[in-house]
């Protein structure tokens, strides 16, 4: 190699050497250039709730960001159906935009600032809940989900119904409605972790009852047992069945478990058969002394089923699960238990002005008497003795009459007692100017009589 070649290698490797240099130089420059640029902007590829905010300033960042509205709530869902919305700003103690940027500007390492043209950053402005005042947040939860609650249905219990001629048992439902106070606690945890949104649909009601309950198949068998009771009512002699249907309509399972009677439905069926059965104002056919027939209203003497005591004492008797005739339990001075009228009673006759005493069906004593004049008639119709009373002061309008012997029937005032102010009765003395204020005057000494012989709740009837 001659010496001019030597001479160009050196040139040549000389002039790689000044250029590499140069492009250190240049290269290092760029990236003080860069460095220093980082200083003051963010990083490549960093975003900020998802917004590219990639070498910008504070300001700039920020001001972007202002642009996007960031949603700091709880989204509260039942499924499909949305419950309610929760600010979570008066919960947290979360940073402002530009305090929160301005730390992460600071923290970021601008000198391994080309590392981040290979990786995302993320800037995520976490918050901490504060569980305190979650916590006090209860009360306006609970009505929110309350309100929610208001036209949703409660879970259903599996149950034995009445369809199509047999009791079969119902499937159970869940309800559309959520416990308030499930649903409360996971709303607070969801608010507590900082989630975005949260589903309460498992906090649904369930049912407590399921189809396979193994008493549920004993009730229902119970339940077809009871249905099949054959049933009678007696009132005074007079057998009325009651009806299956009926039975079966009115059976149920209560909130215990317990195999029961609708009580609502057994009273109404007895209000009904009051209304059929019961005596007071109706008529009540009798023969009478003379052997003739008439229909005579039950007045104070009568009885009408006691529904409310009635109700459960029939439910007891159905539950039993045996076949039975029972007289119901009434109010009143009668009673449904054998014949309405008993064969020991007082007969009063007030166009024949009589009166007669019967005991055991046998006629004990009869008697001329005098009843209410015109102005004020005797009533005629089925009443009792309700009370006996010696030496009594008989008071209305415009007069006082002392009395030994007081047997008021009704509720009106009109009774039997002695009138020793009468020279004489029967005929037409009750219409001549000699009647009673509607009492039945009886000549003294047969009222002494009378007054032993017939006893507190004897039936007293009165006819014309």
């Amino acid at each position: 190699m001659n010496r001019q070649s030597k001479a160009k290698q050196a040139q040549l490797r000389q002039n790689i050497i000044i250029a590499s240099i140069i492009a250190f130089v240049v290269i290092f420059l760029i990236y003080c250039f860069q460095v220093f640029f980082y200083q003051s902007h963010f990083l490549p590829n960093t975003t900020s709730s998802n917004i590219n905010i990639s070498k910008l300033t504070l300001e700039q960042a920020q001001s972007k960001l202002a642009k996007v509205k960031d949603k700091n709530e709880l989204v509260v869902n039942c499924g499909d159906h949305r419950v309610v919305v929760i600010d979570k700003t008066p919960l947290s103690t979360k940073s402002s935009t530009k305090s929160f940027l301005q730390q992460q500007l600071k923290q970021q390492n601008a000198w391994l600032y080309f590392i981040h043209y290979f990786k995302k950053d993320n800037l995520v402005n976490t918050q901490k809940m504060n569980t305190k005042k979650i916590e006090a947040l209860a009360s306006t939860i609970a009505s929110e989900l309350n309100v929610y609650n208001k036209d949703k249905k409660p879970a259903q219990n599996a149950n034995i119904a009445y369809k199509d001629g047999e009791f079969v048992i119902t499937k159970q439902k869940t309800g559309t409605r959520v416990d308030v106070k499930k649903a409360t606690k996971e709303i607070q945890t969801a608010l507590t972790q900082d989630q975005a949104s949260v589903d309460i649909a498992n906090t649904c009601e369930q049912p407590t009852l399921k189809d396979d309950n193994p008493k549920l198949t004993k009730d229902l068998a119970e339940m077809k047992e009871i249905s099949n009771v054959e049933g009678q009512y007696d009132f005074n002699g007079k057998k009325v069945d009651i009806p299956n249907s009926d039975i079966r309509q009115w059976l149920e399972v209560n909130s215990k478990g317990e195999v029961t009677l609708n009580q609502t439905k057994v009273k109404k069926y007895l209000t009904d058969l009051g209304k059929k059965y019961n005596t007071e104002k109706k008529d009540y056919t009798f023969k009478t002394q003379s052997g003739k027939e008439i229909k005579v209203p039950s007045e104070t003497y009568c009885w009408s089923i006691n529904v409310n005591k009635e109700a459960p004492a029939l439910t007891k008797e159905i539950l039993k699960g045996k076949n039975f005739v029972r007289t119901p339990i009434t109010k009143g001075s009668a009673s449904p238990k054998g014949e309405f009228l008993p064969n020991t009673y007082v007969e009063i006759d007030l166009n024949a002005q009589k009166m007669w005493i019967y005991k055991d069906g046998k006629q004990e004593l009869a008697t001329d008497i005098v009843s209410g004049k015109p102005q004020s008639p005797t009533p005629t119709g089925i009443f009792y003795v309700w009370n006996k009373e010696r030496n009594a002061v008989l008071r209305g309008p415009g007069y006082a009459s002392p009395v030994s012997y007081w047997m008021p029937i009704d509720w009106t005032g009109v009774g039997i007692h002695d009138s020793d102010w009468q020279s004489a009765y029967g005929g037409t003395r009750w219409k001549d100017g000699y009647g009673s204020h509607g009492c039945i005057n009886t000549p003294p000494a047969t009222m002494a009589k009378v007054f032993e012989m017939v006893s507190v709740g004897t039936p007293v009837i009165i006819y014309q």
